[in-house]
């Protein structure tokens, strides 16, 4: 215990205190084992410290180990999932592979077909270059008429600036000839109701006559043949000589009369229409009538609709248009073409029929008139005919509201012009002409062949009217009138367009698949802006 307490250096103390009395000798003995003791207990301790530190370091590696092991085994575990992952990826992109594999050989062969059909189209292409330059060439030569033309045009205008200085002089006697047409035109309403009294009388005059000319053909055979029987010679007979000779000349009377009363109707050709002479004239009197009804000549689409106007209007077939625009486009046509503001009218009645249609284009010899409101109100089997026997005419048919003409079948295009222009609101409501009025010189139009008609445009027009729902037969007679493409965008634009969207209730893009390759957003039609915005 010495070698461990505060008496470990000085043995002898330890001793004197305890008054224990130790000798010199065994002090030393005492003093050299306290010391060799302690220092043998100091070098145990210093070495028990040591391996306690060591025993901590190890203590700490081996944790620092553990903590490193456990980190591996999670990481084990992470390669585990990992690896369960990729290998689940790699079936996955396996598959993946497969099914490209498999697009890859289904794209292969139509890469093929299609090679085989650009060869095709590329030998089409051969073909219709040369069709194109022959085209370009024909194009080329017109284009050198139409400049030609255009030098007459500037000679033109330079001679009607000319007359145009002068127009300021005539101002007022067109005034005083706009009264005597006036008043003429009173004058001419009086004369027409004596002509249809005098008509129904020569008509009566006419039917006596015949029978009195039956009469006097009987009583001449008769003669001839009581002369054959007894040979008797003229100057042995003077009565019967007077009587034949009275019976000539009552067939001369009566065929004089007959001659008489086809003069005075001989201007009226029931069957064959009539057009302008001069159409230069006409187009520039009538956009005058529209001009002061308010249309707008420079609004989208106001330059096609008066072309596609002109176009209908002198084929001999009746138009179908609501019923503002219709009478509007009515008094313009007969205050362009005679002189008279309003066109001859008919309105619906109850109780009217067919024949009160027929007797008022048989009594009218207007050569412009309104029938409004009989539409959806008759029967359109008898109608149509009827009207058929007055191509001479420009007949208008006006209805109220689109949606009376989804109760009508669709076949009735055939038979006549639907024109819808409801994009030019200045001319939807009755609206009166203050135009000066005008006189065109009007032509028989005789049917005109089509042969040398754009079939393209046709074709792409019948494909849009299928797929909106037209039949084929209705399709295919209104693209009979297709002589370009111009006239199959105007047709889109005021007929097929309007009829499916407002009476059929349909969106025609959504309708016809053709309709979005040729007038979409990458179409080649021209007038694909207008078409979109009003349709699409």
């Amino acid at each position: 215990m010495l070698s461990r307490s505060f008496f470990s250096g000085n043995v002898a103390l330890f001793f004197k205190i305890k008054r224990e009395e130790k000798s010199e000798d065994y002090l030393k003995v005492m003093c050299s084992s306290v010391f060799y003791q302690s220092a043998h207990q100091k070098a145990n301790e210093e070495e028990l410290d040591f391996l306690k530190k060591s025993q901590r370091e190890l203590t700490d590696i081996q944790e620092e180990l553990k903590n490193q092991i456990f980190d591996e085994e999670k990481n084990i575990e992470k390669l585990k999932k990992k690896e369960t992952e990729l290998k689940k990826e790699l079936k996955e992109k396996i598959k993946q592979l497969e099914q490209e594999q498999e697009k890859s050989t289904r794209l292969s062969e139509k890469v093929d077909k299609l090679e085989a059909e650009l060869k095709k189209v590329q030998d089409d292409e051969v073909w219709k270059t040369a069709e194109m330059q022959q085209k370009i060439d024909t194009l080329t030569s017109k284009l050198k008429d139409q400049a030609e033309k255009a030098a007459g045009y500037e000679t033109s205008i330079s001679e009607y600036v000319s007359r145009l200085s002068t127009a300021e002089d005539d101002i007022e006697t067109w005034k005083n000839k706009v009264r005597s047409r006036e008043k003429q035109l009173f004058t001419y309403k009086a004369e027409r109701e004596t002509l249809l009294s005098d008509k129904e009388s020569d008509r009566k005059k006419i039917s006596e006559l015949k029978e009195a000319l039956d009469k006097a053909l009987g009583v001449e055979k008769a003669y001839k043949e009581y002369l054959s029987a007894f040979g008797t010679k003229k100057e042995f007979y003077p009565q019967k000589n007077r009587e034949l000779e009275e019976t000539l000349e009552a067939q001369k009377n009566i065929e004089t009369a007959a001659e008489a009363v086809s003069k005075r109707y001989a201007n009226t050709d029931w069957k064959i229409p009539l057009c302008p002479e001069d159409m230069d004239d006409f187009d520039e009197y009538f956009s005058y009538n529209l001009e002061n009804i308010g249309f707008d000549m420079n609004e989208d689409g106001s330059s096609d609709f008066v072309d596609y106007l002109e176009k209908n209007f002198f084929c001999g077939i009746p138009l179908l248009i609501k019923r503002g625009l219709g009478i509007n486009l009515a008094n313009c046509l007969a205050n362009t073409i005679y002189g008279v503001p309003i066109a001859a009218y008919l309105l619906y009645s109850e109780g009217a029929g067919i024949q009160k249609i027929r007797e008022f284009l048989a009594n009218t010899p207007d050569r412009v008139v309104c029938i409004d409101g009989f539409i959806g109100n008759c029967n359109e089997l008898e109608l149509i005919p009827a009207l058929e026997q007055y191509r001479n005419k420009i007949i208008i048919l006006t209805y109220m509201y689109d949606k009376t003409l989804s109760f009508i079948p669709h076949e009735i295009l055939s038979s006549v012009h639907f024109i819808s222009a409801d994009v030019f609101s200045s001319v939807l409501r009755i609206r009166d002409i203050t135009e000066d009025p005008s006189e065109v010189k009007e032509i028989s139009s005789a049917y005109k062949s089509n042969a040398g008609a754009d079939s393209r445009s046709q074709k792409i027009f019948c494909e849009i009217a299928c797929e909106c729902g037209l039949g084929m037969d209705t399709a295919y007679v209104m693209a009979d009138m297709i002589e370009d493409e111009n006239y199959l965008n105007e047709m889109l634009m005021f007929t097929l367009l309007p009829y499916v969207s407002k009476v059929l209730g349909k969106n025609p893009y959504n309708s016809s698949k053709r309709l979005q390759r040729y007038a979409g957003e990458a179409g080649r039609c021209l007038k694909k802006d207008i078409l979109m915005r009003w349709f699409g």
